[in-house]
Order: structure tokens, then sequence, then C-alpha cells
């Protein structure tokens, strides 16, 4: 499928500043229950970063991929969990990938309805929240940038159990997650893990690690709050 890419929508029911690529985590939410004015603030924090960085994990995981399989664009599948502007989706699509990606709210399809525009890739997206994720098929690539700490901490083992069954022998699982000392943990909004929990979820789920890089630093949020930033950027494969 060349010259144009093709969107499908359906509903599951219910390198340089790195810093500056995890700005706004604390708004990744579950919408739902939102008021009407945490909505607009979402949304246009989600308009904002439209056509902004692809996350740099993204990036580099591509690249060796793409060093390793040379011809990996070819027939490529990816599955984003949490899309929100798209900017990583449209990074994929560009070179001819199929796309899939869950979200709470339907407004990464809207976006992506007019950022797919002439790519060559497909993308497909899926209402409902990461613990109700359903795969089919094999993927070359999946990855969860800044969403997981969003959900419950009791429901990471079956997602990550889920995504094994689904990766190719050669694909990877790309993914942040929050550390215990994230200032967002402190009001129940995200959960953190320890080094341990870390290593053991990786462990029970049968993966193995490529890349880990654990970092924490202070810097404001989306709304000029200084924070507390606890952040693990991993990069697995099966076993």
């Amino acid at each position: 499928m060349t010259g144009y890419s093709t969107i499908s929508f359906c509903d599951v029911g219910s390198e340089a500043i790195m810093k500056k690529l995890l700005f706004g985590i604390s708004l990744i939410i579950a919408l739902v229950s939102l008021p009407s004015h945490a909505f607009e603030t979402w949304r246009s924090y989600i308009d904002g970063r439209v056509d902004g960085l692809t996350y740099y994990l993204v990036k580099e995981t591509y690249q060796k991929l793409k060093y390793k399989r040379p011809n990996v664009d070819k027939n490529a599948t990816a599955y984003d969990l949490g899309c929100r502007s798209g900017n990583e989706d449209t990074f994929l699509l560009e070179k001819g990938w199929n796309v899939n990606c869950i979200n709470p709210t339907t407004r990464p399809i809207h976006i992506m309805t007019q950022r797919a525009k002439g790519l060559p890739g497909h993308f497909t997206f899926q209402q409902g929240h990461l613990s109700k994720l359903t795969m089919k098929g094999k993927y070359d690539f999946v990855y969860a940038i800044r969403s997981l700490p969003f959900e419950k901490q009791s429901d990471m083992l079956g997602i990550f159990q889920t995504i094994h069954d689904h990766l190719k022998s050669n694909g990877v699982f790309a993914f942040t997650m929050n550390g215990p000392d994230a200032s967002f943990n402190k009001d129940g909004s995200t959960f953190g893990l320890t080094p341990q929990e870390l290593k053991n979820l990786i462990s029970e789920a049968d993966f193995k690690v490529e890349t880990l890089l654990h970092r924490k630093y202070d810097q404001k949020d989306f709304e000029g709050d200084r924070q507390q930033w606890d952040v693990y950027d991993v990069v697995v494969r099966n076993n």
C-alpha cells in the first residue's frame, strides 16, 4: 500500500533534551471521570503536542531494528499503548508501518485522521483502557510512552504477558515507567515501581532487558508546578 494511508476505528469498550521529552506526564490520566475543565486542559495539551518531537526511545529502538533488519519497514507492524498526539505513530506511518493504537479517549483518532493523510502506513485505533488490551497477530514493535503508570499496578503483569504473546521472535517492547519517587504517585494518579519490582515484572512476563535507563530530576510540569521526576526508559524482548 503506497501513496496514501488508511485509518480504521473500532471501539473495544470498557535526542537532545530528554527531560523536555517527558514534559506533561501528569496529564495522561483516565479522562472519563474528569470534570469538563480538566478534559479541556487535557485536550489542549494533546493538541499542542501535534507535530512535536518523537520520543527518543521510540526513535532509537526503531534505528536498532533497522540496523539489524534492513528490510524491517516492509510489512512491519507496531502497537502503541496510549497514542495521544500520535507523534510516535506518525514517525512509523511515514515509513510505511501498520500501526495499531489503544487509548482511553477518542481524541487521537480525530488527530490521526488528519495526520495520516498521504502517508504510506495504515493506522487502526481502539478506544479502551490498557487493562482491556486485546491484540491479534504478531508485532515487530510495541511501545508505551508515558501511559502505563496511569493504569493499575495490578494490571501490569497481564498487559505485559499479552504483549509477550503477540511480539514477534525478533520484536521489541519499549516503555516508560514511573519510579517510586515520582511526585505524581502521591495523589494516586499514577503508581511507581522500585528497581526490584520492575525487574520482577519483566522477569515474570518472560522478557529480557536490552536497555534500562533510570533518571531522577526536578522539573516543572505542564501547569508550571515543580515536580519530582523518577522515570525508567526500558526496552525488552522475549526470552
